[in-house]
């Protein structure tokens, strides 16, 4: 019985509609911490998390689709490849607004970030056209440098937001 109301009600919930949730922006999350944030500093931070995010998304299905065994790595593969190398390719490293003072370096190291990403794209994309089985071994310095930045970003995010204080007391 208990198996028959909860099949039931697995199809009841299948067939309504559940809103997907809307995730936090960056900005909403440092206002929710407490951070009083300009109109300047949000209008930029959501600005460039959305910019980051294709270069993010991009960079994780490069990740993934490289963990493909060799033997399996077909024309769809490499086609899949050359998508997400094209759209970092296609995109403006600087393309985020001005930034606000407060801001200035954490772009200046987005937009650099953003540009070891690109050069490294383009090195994989090279590498792949030209049949290199370690095409992905190319543009790894390129790679390298852009992870620093990535840490250095997260730094100085850290540096200009630093976590509220743990309010537990022993």
């Amino acid at each position: 019985m208990v198996s028959l109301l909860a099949g039931s009600g697995a199809v009841a919930l299948a067939q309504t509609p559940v809103p997907a949730p809307t995730a936090m922006t960056f900005s909403q999350a440092l206002r929710s911490q407490g951070y009083s944030l300009s109109d300047a500093e949000v209008a930029f931070l959501d600005a460039d998390e959305q910019i980051q995010a294709a270069y993010v998304q991009a960079l994780i299905s490069i990740d993934l689709l490289s963990q493909v065994d060799a033997e399996r790595r077909n024309d769809d593969w490499r086609q899949a490849v050359q998508t997400e190398l094209q759209r970092i390719l296609a995109q403006d490293p600087a393309a985020a607004p001005s930034a606000p003072q407060s801001l200035q370096h954490f772009r200046e190291l987005a937009i650099a970030f953003r540009r070891d990403v690109a050069a490294a794209a383009t090195k994989w994309l090279e590498a792949l056209q030209a049949n290199d089985p370690e095409w992905l071994q190319r543009g790894l310095a390129d790679y390298s440098s852009a992870r620093r930045r990535l840490a250095d970003m997260q730094q100085e995010l850290y540096t200009l937001y630093p976590p509220p204080p743990s309010s537990s007391q022993p």
